[in-house]
């Protein structure tokens, strides 16, 4: 006999049988409207969704993986569009174009700097207000954002290689990104 109080993982299928969403809930909440060993549900639009229990669906874990994947990118793009925090100056956008600009703008002060010019740029934060940097703190700038990055893209990277070791749903829907 089987325990109603388990968690069973199940799939919820659109009218042309493909996976729509997953997830899992108890055991009991699928039968209690089952037929057979699929589930009936209405949903909001009035059309009925099949919901199987996957220990009795052969699920492909291809498409959620991928879906989740997804999910992954959008976080990474997301941090990095948190930009870059430094401390007694503020946040500096972290975008492939303010790098560019910012590392650019290290280039002038180094030049400035090897022709003994003063150095100084006005700098647009993320929010707008403007900061004054000299080339050490410019510098400090780029190597933070730097290693800010690839802390971002090292996470990203280690999520998706515990999403690739995913062998269930739950697996999958346990990922913390």
């Amino acid at each position: 006999m089987i325990n109603n109080l388990e968690y069973v993982e199940y799939v919820v299928l659109d009218e042309n049988k493909e996976i729509e969403r997953f997830g899992h809930c108890q055991r009991a909440v699928l039968e209690s409207q089952a037929i057979g060993n699929q589930t009936v549900v209405e949903v909001p639009s009035g059309t009925l969704k099949l919901v199987y229990a996957v220990d009795e669906y052969p699920l492909n874990l291809a498409p959620l993986k991928k879906q989740k994947r997804e999910e992954i990118k959008t976080a990474r793009d997301n941090s990095i569009l948190e930009g870059i925090d430094i401390d007694g100056v503020g946040v500096f956008d972290a975008d492939p174009i303010s790098q560019s600009k910012l590392s650019n703008a290290a280039l002038a002060g180094l030049l400035a700097e090897r022709e003994e010019v003063p150095f100084s740029a006005n700098w647009i934060l993320k929010d707008n207000s403007v900061a004054q940097l000299n080339l050490e703190q410019l510098t400090t700038v780029i190597l933070t954002g730097s290693q800010f990055i690839n802390q971002i893209y090292t996470d990203a990277y280690t999520l998706q290689t515990q999403l690739n070791a995913c062998e269930t749903i739950k697996d999958i829907l346990d990922l913390d990104i």
